[in-house]
C-alpha cells in the first residue's frame, strides 16, 4: 500500500506543476458538448477522493463487508460547478484530498487490505482492490488531462 500511496502523493505535485501555469480559459474549455473540461475532470477526481477516503478508513473497523452508497458523478460535477470554479482552487483541493488519501492508504496493513467493502449493489471487493482501482481511475483521468493539454497547445 505504501507504494501506491507514494505514487498518488507524487502525482499531486506533478499535475499541479503541469496545470498551475496554464491559462484559465483552457482549463474551463470543454473539448465537446458532452465532454468535461479539465476543471471538471479534476473536480470529478476531487469527488472521487471525497467518496473514497471514507471507504479507505471505515472499511477497517466496520462490520464486514463495509457497505457504502455509490455516488452520481455527473450530478456531483454539475452541482459543484467545477467548470466555473477558479482552477487554482480545484488544483489545491484535489492535491490536498489526494495527499490525505495517500496518508490513509499508507497506514493500511496487509491484513486490512483483505477486508471487504461493498458499494451499492456490486459484489464485495477487498480494500486492496478498491485502492488499486482508485489509483487506476486516477491515472486514467490524469492521462485525459495531459492529452487535452497537449491537444489544445497544438491549436
Amino acid at each position: 500500500m505504501k507504494e501506491i500511496a507514494a505514487r498518488i502523493h507524487d502525482r499531486t505535485y506533478e499535475i499541479a506543476s503541469l496545470l498551475e501555469p496554464v491559462d484559465e480559459a483552457f482549463l474551463a474549455r470543454r473539448p465537446g458538448a458532452d465532454k468535461w473540461s479539465v476543471n471538471e475532470i479534476l473536480g470529478h477526481l476531487c469527488d472521487s477522493a471525497l467518496n473514497n477516503l471514507p471507504r479507505f478508513i471505515v472499511t477497517r473497523y466496520a462490520e464486514q463487508p463495509a457497505v457504502f452508497q455509490p455516488y452520481k458523478q455527473n450530478e456531483w460535477v454539475a452541482a459543484q460547478d467545477y467548470r466555473h470554479t477558479p482552477s487554482q482552487e480545484i488544483i489545491a483541493l484535489w492535491g490536498s484530498l489526494n495527499r490525505q488519501a495517500a496518508r490513509a492508504i499508507a497506514s493500511i496493513t496487509p491484513e486490512q487490505g483483505d477486508l471487504l467493502c461493498k458499494i451499492g449493489e456490486n459484489e464485495p471487493v477487498t480494500l486492496r482492490w478498491l485502492i488499486e482501482d482508485y489509483e487506476e481511475h486516477l491515472e486514467h483521468h490524469l492521462g485525459q488531462i495531459v492529452r487535452l493539454k497537449e491537444r489544445f497547445e497544438g491549436e
